[in-house]
């Protein structure tokens, strides 16, 4: 494999492919755009199954010494004493009548 002025020359025994410089840009950006496009499709589209909660802290109902959290994924509320968000989802919870 040779880069020169005319673009990256493949040599593979007795046979040589030649490949331009705008057709090794084009396949790098083809590349670059695919994978932004699944890291964006793993990170934001597919649901978080069995992942941990991203639990953001709400000031406004905290009852001291209780400190109000809300998942950022599924909406749930929950509650801890320790300064420290949940460390397990409550979505499954039932509650006691």
């Amino acid at each position: 494999m040779n880069w020169n002025e005319f673009g990256l020359t493949l040599d593979f025994g007795e046979q040589t492919f030649q490949v331009t410089r705008a057709t090794v840009i084009e396949l790098l950006t083809i590349g670059s755009v695919i994978f932004f496009l699944i890291f964006l499709y793993l990170n934001f589209i597919v649901p978080r199954k069995g992942k941990r909660c991203r639990w953001r802290r709400d000031s406004k109902g905290e009852r001291p010494p209780f400190i109000k959290w809300v998942c950022k994924d599924c909406l749930v509320e929950a509650f801890t004493t320790d300064n420290r968000p949940p460390k397990e989802c409550k979505k499954n919870l039932k509650s006691v009548a």
